[in-house]
Order: C-alpha cells, then structure tokens, then sequence
C-alpha cells in the first residue's frame, strides 16, 4: 500500500471513529436526562409496615432433618451406581456395534 493510500485509510478510519464518538455522545446525552427524570420520583411508602421474618422452629428443623435422612444415600453407593450405569451403557453401546457389524457382513455378503 502506498504512503497517499495509507493516508486517506487513515483519515477515513478517523472520520469513522468521529462519528461513533459523536453518536455515543448523544446516546449518554438522552439517557443522563432520561435518568434524571427518574430521580426526582419519590420512592413509593408502604401503606402497613412489613412483618417481621420468622424464626424457624426447632419442630420444622426436626421434621426437615427427618425427611432428609429418608432420602439421603451414601455417597460411595452413588458412585459405584454411577460406574456401573457407565459400564452397562458401554457395554450396550458395544453390543449394538458389533451386532450391526456382523448384521452388515451377512446383508452385504450375498
């Protein structure tokens, strides 16, 4: 690229970054004096005071505890479960290709 090329590339690069500039300019511009509409809105009051949180029970924490524990399993069972759903899924993954294998040779021997 010659050094007049490259100039008017670089001068119309310049130009392009003026306008976004310009362009975010007035973009700030509308949503500072959208904001500012905003601001002078008084929070809504409520019309009761809220109640206060309430404390949890010791009866709910028990009862909750108990249904936990019924459906909590150990961990090491879990991951024995989940190995060997992964090897039974293998194996059936296995199966099927050499089923469709030995399938195809029988079909395409003929």
């Amino acid at each position: 690229m010659s050094t007049p090329d490259r100039l008017a590339e670089l001068q119309r690069q310049r130009a392009l970054v003026q306008q976004h500039l310009a362009q975010l300019d007035r973009e700030i511009a509308a949503e500072s004096a959208a904001a500012a509409l905003y601001t002078d809105i008084p929070a809504p009051t409520p019309a009761v005071a809220p109640l206060p949180p309430l404390a949890p029970t010791p009866i709910a924490d028990a009862d909750a505890e108990a249904i936990l524990n019924q459906y909590r399993s150990e961990e090491i069972s879990l991951k024995t479960d989940v190995r060997k759903g992964c090897m039974l899924y293998a194996a059936v993954g296995l199966a099927l290709m050499i089923i469709s294998v030995f399938g195809l040779y029988f079909l395409l021997r003929h």
